[in-house]
């Protein structure tokens, strides 16, 4: 079983206390003490901005874990701390959780029927 937060191997929910250490060092979702990160000081047509955001996109898409249990807990962790951006910034940072959550479903979908055949 492989858990990986970009390139960290680690054990069964080591990729989930990972997720949650390196979306906080990276300083999202860093909650009400962080009055620019609301979004609200924020030019979303500057190129800085939506860069950052671009990164923090293919961040989440660098999350991965064979157990589908705990990627499932990785995407909710980085959901977690990716809403908390702000309006102007979730149509960058949460569409890729979710394009990440459908690319599980389809993976939790091959292994359930594989089971029944």
């Amino acid at each position: 079983e492989t858990t990986n937060v970009i390139g960290s191997g680690g054990g069964a929910d080591g990729g989930v206390g990972r997720t949650a250490n390196l979306m906080g060092a990276l300083g999202v979702g860093s909650g009400p003490g962080n009055d620019s990160f609301d979004g609200s000081g924020v030019d979303p047509t500057s190129g800085g901005f939506v860069e950052e955001q671009i990164l923090l996109g293919k961040l989440v898409h660098l999350l991965h874990s064979d157990d589908t249990d705990t990627a499932y807990e990785m995407l909710t962790v980085a959901r977690r701390h990716l809403r908390e951006g702000g309006k102007k910034r979730v149509a960058y940072t949460l569409t890729p959780v979710v394009y990440s959550a459908f690319k599980l479903l389809e993976k939790v979908k091959d292994i359930e029927f594989a089971a029944e055949k």
